[in-house]
């Protein structure tokens, strides 16, 4: 498990602004979750190509198999496996819903985090 500190101001209400994302909920089902405890649902399908180009782009194969054997990038191993369409973050938010901390599950994908983040800024 990783803990990442949020330094800007990025609130609850960001993540409406994106139809590739979801907030507390398991498939169609919601999450009951405790005050200030949120979790992000990502579709890895949004960075599909992303995530293969930074994994394969450059690399030989002897690289590319290091990386998967070592799950460094962990959305890479799961393109492809049934059941695994989404990245899930678990949020820690304040009292007026802005984010304080994502922790990243192992075998979660820090990479699509990243990117997610990246693509929030732009708004």
């Amino acid at each position: 498990m990783k803990n990442i500190k949020i330094n800007k101001q990025i609130h609850l209400k960001d993540f409406e602004k994106f139809d590739f994302v979801c907030l507390d909920m398991f498939g169609e089902y919601p999450l009951k979750r405790g005050s200030g405890h949120h979790t992000l649902r990502i579709e890895k399908s949004r960075y599909r190509k992303r995530i293969i180009n930074f994994v394969e782009g450059g690399n030989d194969k002897e690289t590319i198999n290091k990386i998967v054997e070592e799950w460094r990038v962990p959305s890479y191993n799961h393109l492809d496996e049934p059941g695994r369409d989404f990245a899930h973050y678990e949020l820690i938010c304040d009292e007026d819903g802005f984010i304080d901390r994502i922790t990243i599950m192992p075998r979660e994908c820090e990479c699509v985090l990243k990117w997610f983040l990246e693509d929030l800024a732009f708004i």
